[in-house]
């Protein structure tokens, strides 16, 4: 059955950035402990030039302070994470609007895409889903591509 593919696909974003995050947090500083955050930041769709940037923060702030605990280190994490979206700030669409998706095989595309689908659909916005290389696969397996969860049209 789809949903059964759709399902296992889907189990990866169930668990969320900070439950990863958690797991992470519990030990000494190390090198090790700066790469593992490092992966966990870029695999949670962070750009690898933020991730790094974030990782060199909180470096230099656990050396400037002693901090040898990685839990310590966690309301640093989340004063980075929020400077950088803070600097980002909010995007501004002008409509109609099109957005391609690409990435490697299990990062979350079809996942963004449902995601994005439902909140522009929350916004009053007609959202059309049209993936363009795979279409025939997708046909001939029944894969609903979101269509049900998000009840678009």
């Amino acid at each position: 059955m789809a949903f059964g593919k759709y399902d296992k696909g889907l189990k990866k974003t169930k668990i969320s950035f900070w439950a990863k995050l958690k797991n992470l947090f519990v030990g000494k500083v190390s090198d090790e402990f700066y790469d593992e955050l490092e992966t966990v930041l870029i695999s949670s769709d962070i750009s690898v030039l933020a991730a790094d940037e974030v990782v060199e923060n909180l470096r230099d702030y656990a050396l400037e302070n002693s901090i040898t605990d990685t839990n310590k280190l966690i309301g640093k994490l989340k004063e980075e994470l929020i400077d950088i979206l803070d600097e980002n700030g909010v995007l501004e669409y002008n409509y109609p609007l099109a957005i391609m998706m690409v990435g490697v095989n299990g990062v979350g595309k079809t996942t963004t895409i449902g995601k994005l689908a439902n909140y522009f659909k929350s916004k009053g916005k007609s959202v059309m889903v049209a993936p363009p290389t795979r279409l025939e696969q997708l046909q001939r397996n029944n894969f609903p591509f979101g269509r049900t969860k998000t009840a678009l049209e």
